[in-house]
């Protein structure tokens, strides 16, 4: 498993496609013009070839299948996750430990590649639900300072209309994201005794990387080590 803070950088002036599950993704897509599209738990990857997904849930939350089976069903692209079942472990991303909506990472995720553009399609905040479009608001805001455009009206409270043949120009670099870039931001440990982390059951003597806020009570009460 390699780590995304790896990845900081990579995509550095490429616009880049976030797809949402919304039912007008396909008609969305028509318009887009991206270098690189990242599926979020692998919506869109039946109309675009997906060179990332982004998975912020273990388990489907409501038929509880594991959400690896899932995406696999689709596409091959490495998934993006703050879990083992991952291929890239995530272990930084604004409003940390939280875990909230992946699409909503998955623009800072883009950010944090370097993206000149980030186009969020399909997307519709869930019929613009007020906790959702709150976060959004959140971290659009405070985190992402790259230019971000929706294809889906319900977003443009928030995030203004994308238009195909907008000039954007590359951004300055986010000073943030080369701290997280030179940080360690994950640790690996030992389980000692046998336990949860990354809420998948362990067992003696496993070796699991994490966060290290995700391990603070497991480190207290010495049912792991760090290495």
């Amino acid at each position: 498993m390699s780590l995304f803070r790896d990845l900081i950088f990579s995509e550095r002036g490429k616009i880049i496609c976030i797809m949402g599950g919304s039912a007008t993704l396909e008609q969305e897509l028509a318009n887009v013009k991206a270098d690189i599209y990242i599926s979020t738990n692998g919506h869109g990857c039946e109309h675009k070839q997906a060179k990332y997904v982004i998975a912020m849930d273990d388990r489907h939350t409501k038929t509880g299948e594991w959400m690896r089976e899932i995406i696999r069903r689709k596409t091959s692209a490495p998934i993006i996750g703050p879990f083992d079942s991952c291929d890239i472990f995530l272990d930084h991303w604004p409003l940390m430990p939280r875990r909230y909506y992946s699409g909503i990472v998955a623009m800072w995720v883009a950010h944090a590649m370097g993206a000149k553009l980030i186009i969020l399609a399909g997307m519709d905040g869930y019929k613009s639900d007020g906790g959702y479009m709150a976060k959004l608001t959140k971290v659009k805001t405070e985190s992402v300072p790259t230019q971000v455009r929706s294809t889906n009206k319900t977003l443009e409270s928030v995030i203004p209309a994308y238009q195909p043949k907008e000039k954007i120009n590359q951004p300055a670099v986010d000073a943030r994201l080369k701290t997280i870039k030179a940080e360690e931001g994950s640790i690996e440990i030992e389980v000692i005794k046998p336990c949860y982390v990354l809420n998948i059951e362990r067992v003696i003597g496993e070796r699991v990387k994490a966060n290290r806020c995700d391990l603070l009570i497991l480190l207290k009460h010495q049912m792991v080590r760090e290495l």
